[in-house]
């Protein structure tokens, strides 16, 4: 494989990474550091560090909307702050739910 197709088939995977994570609101940041030693934080700050290394300036708001797929206040408050609520006002609701998940 030529350096361009390499390229082209990591930036590809890289957006595919991107979607899969703004799909799975399910999976909270904190899980993902548990379990796999980085997040969406992670990936948003890679993101700017990259970008500013080719020298682009790209603030951090700017890349956590590129990862989140929205500002990072709009990703608390619709999948965050929802999911703490639901657990709080029903903790067998987010039980009952994540076994759905896992059996699926």
């Amino acid at each position: 494989m030529d350096k361009k197709t390499e390229i082209e088939v990591e930036a590809a995977a890289f957006r595919n990474l991107v979607q899969f994570l703004q799909r799975k609101t399910d999976v909270t940041n904190e899980d993902m550091m548990k379990s796999a030693g980085f997040c969406r934080d992670c990936l948003s700050h890679w993101y700017q560090s990259c970008a500013e290394s080719l020298g682009m300036e790209v603030n951090q708001e700017q890349a956590n909307i590129k990862i989140y797929g929205m500002s990072s206040q709009e990703w608390y408050d619709k999948h965050v702050a929802a999911l703490a609520i639901t657990a709080k006002q029903n903790p067998q609701a987010t039980v009952k739910e994540e076994s759905k998940q896992l059996s699926s």
